[in-house]
This record gives structure tokens, C-alpha cells and sequence, in this order.
């Protein structure tokens, strides 16, 4: 078996579980997509329906500490966007081209809005097409008012949205847990 899945062996004897084997994950991006997208989303809905947020840096807290993964280090926290929050959106848009975007929901702590990269831009502008100025290459860091204006109106839609539980179980194929 290999060594970068957490493995949990149980022998399950007169209703006691004993826990045999336990290793932690390397956070490589194939292990963060495979362990950390399905999670996210579950964690994204719980803060939409409460109409909050997560930064990066309590996405990576938690993802460490609830998939067994090795620790990403002061910067695993920037990793959080472009693999993990970008690969969910991919996900969820494959099965519902019209959903909201449920990634503007992880933010920085400083100014709690989602990344500057270039990945999120064009996200923001496929879903916003009207938002002609998300287009061009640094429009973001160009344009921070508008940048916090369209953020804010994607967080409206993400917030609105009636659907969440429904597109989980269409996506994962069972019901969402509720933590």
C-alpha cells in the first residue's frame, strides 16, 4: 500500500474499533485534489449557507489536521487556490455551468478577499463575462475596487444560492454530512 494515503486499519471486535495503522499524507497536488476538493466543498457550503467565509491559511489548518497530511509549511497556504479551490470550481462546473462560484468563499486574511493570481481572473471573467476589464492580464491588481465589487457580487450569488446540498450529492453521489 502507499506510503502517501493515510491508511486506518480497524478490527472491529464486540462493537471496539481499535485503530492498527495510521500515516500521514504527503500533500503533493495530486493528494490535495484527491483528498482535499470533496472536503472543501463540504466546508464551502457549511460557510455559505452561514454566510461567512475561510481563508487560506484555515484551509490548510484544516486540511492537515482532518486529512492527515504531512504539514505544508508557512507557504502551503498559497497552494490552497490554484489546486485545490480551482480544481473544486473545475468540478462543480462540469456538473453545473451556472453555479455560482463557491471558491470566492476562501480568502486572504488580510484584505479577505480570494487571491490575485491569474487562475481566479479568468474564472471570475468566464463566469462575468459583462466584466470586460477581467480580461486583460494584472487586472486585478490594477483594479481593486472593481475587483472588490465583482467579489462581493459573486459572494451574493454564492450565498443566495439554494442548490448546494443537491449539487454536492449530483457531484459526489451522497448526501452531504453535515459537521
Amino acid at each position: 500500500m502507499s506510503q502517501e494515503y493515510s491508511v486506518i486499519l480497524l478490527f472491529i471486535l464486540s462493537k471496539e474499533a481499535f485503530v492498527v495503522e495510521t500515516k500521514r499524507i504527503k500533500p503533493t497536488d495530486k493528494n490535495l485534489r484527491l483528498f482535499g476538493v470533496r472536503l472543501l466543498m463540504r466546508w464551502l457550503i457549511v460557510a455559505a449557507k452561514k454566510k461567512t467565509t475561510l481563508t487560506y491559511g484555515e484551509v490548510k489548518d484544516r486540511l492537515e489536521r482532518e486529512c492527515h497530511f504531512t504539514s505544508m509549511g508557512a507557504s502551503g497556504a498559497r497552494r490552497i487556490g490554484p489546486v485545490v479551490a480551482e480544481s473544486m470550481q473545475t468540478e462543480i462546473h462540469k456538473h453545473e455551468g451556472s453555479a455560482p462560484l463557491l471558491n470566492t468563499l476562501v480568502v486572504t486574511k488580510n484584505d479577505r478577499l480570494p487571491g490575485k493570481g491569474e487562475c481566479i481572473r479568468e474564472i471570475f471573467y468566464d463566469h462575468f463575462p459583462d466584466e470586460v476589464w477581467l480580461k486583460s492580464e494584472g487586472a486585478l491588481k490594477r483594479h481593486p475596487e472593481k475587483w472588490r465589487k465583482v467579489v462581493w457580487r459573486a459572494t451574493q450569488e454564492v450565498y443566495n444560492y439554494q442548490h448546494w446540498e443537491t449539487l454536492y450529492e449530483k457531484i459526489y453521489g451522497e448526501k452531504l454530512q453535515h459537521q
